[in-house]
């Protein structure tokens, strides 16, 4: 019943120290080294950190510390349970430590996000295709499930295993805070940016895939599929207002 409460003296966060060592162990390793994706998830654009669980590797994301609610506790439990090829499997929040941390399956190839940077996603069309797909039917399961919508749905919570799999991660535990980041709104639909009442609806999640379909197709960051350079601030400002359309088109 209470398998997603996970002490925080069962996580390590690796150190530099411990990678190195690691890493000069690996020639006497039969399997890849432990430390082998923490390059994957270190870019400035992860919300993601590698650490381990009882030595098994997994992701992490820190939140401060809140009171939590019973109904929090029970989705929980019901966040355990969600089952999807295109949904990183959620394990547990520890929440006796300094912070709150969230812990997820690892996803050894890093966000969708990282990739496109590094423009080490192929063009293949039929690659592409499959990405995409694996986005819309992660996107359409949560939709589909007790959380309802996903609400902050970007490219750099859509996660890829090491057969390029996509797995949507950092869904559910709405009662926890996160980092806002003006940057990562920058997939949030522009109604969600003028009134916050409007926020965490199917609708934002939609446009927020629409978003994720330009950079995968075009394989440039959100919002410079034409190879134009604006900062952040312009590109928000752009969003909010009404000629947003023309862009994506």
């Amino acid at each position: 019943m209470n398998e997603w409460k996970l002490s925080y003296n069962r996580i390590t966060v690796p150190t530099k120290e411990m990678e190195k060592k690691s890493q000069s162990h690996r020639s006497l390793q039969s399997g890849p080294s432990t430390f082998t994706s923490i390059s994957a998830f270190d870019g400035e654009d992860s919300i993601f950190k590698v650490a381990l669980l009882d030595n098994d590797p997994i992701l992490i994301t820190r939140h401060p510390p809140t009171l939590l609610s019973d109904s929090c506790h029970n989705d929980c439990v019901k966040l355990r349970k969600l089952d999807h090829d295109n949904v990183n499997k959620f394990l547990g929040l520890s929440f006796d430590g300094m912070d709150y941390v969230v812990v997820w399956r690892l996803c050894s190839r890093g966000s969708l996000l990282a990739m496109l940077s590094k423009s080490v996603i192929s063009t293949d069309s039929f690659f592409v295709q499959c990405i995409i797909r694996d986005v819309a039917e992660g996107l359409n399961y949560i939709h589909h499930s007790f959380i309802g919508y996903h609400g902050r749905l970007t490219s750099a919570c859509c996660l890829l295993t090491d057969t390029f799999q996509v797995k949507i991660c950092d869904y559910g535990m709405s009662e926890l805070t996160r980092i806002s980041e003006m940057k990562f709104k920058l997939w949030s639909a522009p109604e969600e940016l003028n009134s916050p009442t409007s926020s965490n609806t199917k609708a934002g999640d939609v446009f927020s895939f629409a978003i994720i379909a330009a950079e995968t197709i075009s394989r440039r960051p959100a919002w410079q599929i034409y190879g134009e350079s604006m900062n952040v601030e312009g590109m928000q400002d752009l969003l909010t207002s009404c000629n947003t359309i023309h862009i994506l088109l």
